[in-house]
């Protein structure tokens, strides 16, 4: 019986493009990297499956929405086997693992199409085209809703591939937990900061006094995430979406609205 060689076993299990494939495909590329095996031979393949512009369910100056969890872990797998180290490919891998392992399906609520659009009208209204303007390399991003669970995550946010995946909601979120339209712009925050920052700092010096007066000192991962809600938030001020950010019952209308103008003026 002939052996399938490397190209075939990942061509064979793109085309197939489930769940489970797409965990094999992951430990595949994992082992040939731990074994010093280059996956740039994969490249092409990656490319050529993704979906192309005229399949997008939609398109928008700053962001495309997509429904696919393959086009999401090839886009995700494309840009990790350029990277130059193999020790972080070989974490990107193991963190894309990881969040395959988590799916499960389910019937919980997924973030409608029709809803982004709408928040993506909020973003616009706000003024983020002007940050648009001048860093659309770096801004311009993919979303995905993804219809899957996950059992530690609501959504993630990858600011280097430019990457922002929502996942079904899970019922039992309380009232503290971020709702789907939350995460959503939780992670656009993300990726602001980081395109403000490129990445060096926490987040913009210019935070600096805002977070004092609020927040009690922390990590580097942790200020980027308290950047990010206070973004959500700041768009969701003075909306009919404010009632779905967990945050507006925890934070006083005087700080919501020194977080709205903080944010309007970068924008």
């Amino acid at each position: 019986m002939k052996e399938v060689g490397p190209r075939e076993a990942v061509s064979s299990l793109i085309e197939a493009g489930d769940l489970a494939a797409l965990k094999k495909l992951v430990k595949l590329l994992l082992e040939r990297s731990v074994s010093g095996k280059s996956n740039l031979i994969f490249c092409d393949l990656f490319i050529e499956n993704m979906l192309s512009a005229q399949d997008y369910s939609s398109s928008f100056e700053i962001v495309e929405i997509k429904k696919d969890l393959c086009d999401f872990v090839l886009r995700y797998l494309n840009g990790s086997i350029r990277i130059k180290y193999v020790s972080k490919e070989i974490r990107i891998y193991q963190q894309l693992l990881k969040i395959l392992n988590g799916f499960f399906k389910s019937d919980y609520y997924l973030l409608e199409e029709a809803v982004v659009l709408e928040l993506i009208k909020l973003l616009y209204d706000f003024g983020i085209s002007k940050l648009v303007e001048h860093s659309q390399d770096k801004f311009a991003f993919k979303l995905y809703l993804i219809p899957y669970s996950h059992r530690e995550y609501n959504s993630f946010t990858h600011p280097e591939f430019n990457l922002i995946a929502i996942f079904k909601a899970k019922q039992e979120q309380g009232k503290q937990s971020r709702t789907p339209e939350t995460e959503f712009l939780h992670g656009v925050g993300l990726l602001l900061c980081e395109s403000l920052t490129e990445g060096e700092e926490a987040f913009p010096s210019s935070f600096e006094e805002i977070y004092a007066s609020k927040f009690a000192p922390a990590s580097k991962i942790r200020k980027k995430t308290i950047f990010a809600d206070c973004f959500s938030l700041a768009v969701m001020y003075n909306t009919p979406y404010i009632s779905k950010n967990p945050f507006a019952e925890r934070w006083d209308e005087l700080f919501q609205k020194r977080l709205n103008n903080y944010f309007r003026s970068l924008c």
